[in-house]
C-alpha cells in the first residue's frame, strides 16, 4: 500500500489481482447483482487508491478494502431502495415454499441457503459473507463490522446455527 501511495502502478496491480475475486464475490453476494457488484468493485478500489488517510497498519488493508465496499453497497442499495425489497421477496419465498405443493416447486439446495442468508439480520448475514465468501479472519470482520472480536465470532456462531436449523430441519442440536 506505501508503494501504491507513491505511485507504484505495478503495487496496484498486485493488490487488485491480489484481492479483486474475493472482493467481487463478496459484493455479488452482498447486492445480489453482478452489475451493480463490478461498478462497486471498481469505485471500492479507486476510492483506495485515493484515500491518504488509511493507517498501514500491518493486516490492516483486507479490513479497510471490505468496509470501503460494504458501505458503498449499502448505500447503493439504500439509494436504490432494491435491498429492502430484495430481502423481503427472499422471507417471502422461504414462508411459501416452507411446504412445497410438488416436487417441482421444492427449492433446491441453493436457493435454500440464499433464502435462508436473506432471512438472518444483516449483521450476520454479513459477518458470514466475509468469512466464507471474503475468507476474512475473525479480527478483519470485527474490524470491517466496527465492533469487537467477540462479537463477530458470536455473529457467525448464531449465523451458522440459523442456516444449519434452516438446512437441516430437526438437527437443531447437530454440532
Amino acid at each position: 500500500m506505501q508503494a501504491v501511495r507513491r505511485g507504484d502502478a505495478a503495487a496496484f496491480d498486485a493488490l487488485y489481482r491480489r484481492w479483486s475475486a474475493r472482493l467481487f464475490g463478496y459484493l455479488v453476494r452482498a447486492t445480489g447483482e453482478r452489475a451493480t457488484a463490478e461498478d462497486l468493485l471498481q469505485e471500492s478500489f479507486m476510492a483506495v487508491l485515493e484515500d491518504r488517510g488509511f493507517d498501514l497498519r500491518p493486516g490492516g488493508f483486507p479490513a479497510f478494502l471490505f468496509t470501503v465496499a460494504r458501505r458503498r453497497a449499502l448505500n447503493r442499495a439504500r439509494a436504490d431502495g432494491r435491498h429492502d425489497r430484495r430481502v423481503e421477496a427472499l422471507r417471502g419465498a422461504a414462508a411459501t415454499d416452507a411446504a412445497p405443493a410438488s416436487p417441482e416447486a421444492t427449492l433446491t439446495q441453493r436457493e435454500l441457503v440464499l433464502t435462508g442468508l436473506a432471512a438472518l439480520p444483516e449483521a450476520h448475514r454479513d459477518a458470514l459473507v466475509l468469512k466464507e465468501v471474503a475468507g476474512l479472519t475473525y479480527r478483519e470482520i470485527a474490524l470491517v463490522q466496527d465492533v469487537p472480536e467477540g462479537t463477530a465470532k458470536s455473529r457467525l456462531h448464531h449465523a451458522i446455527h440459523s442456516l444449519r436449523a434452516l438446512l437441516r430441519p430437526g438437527e437443531e442440536n447437530a454440532p
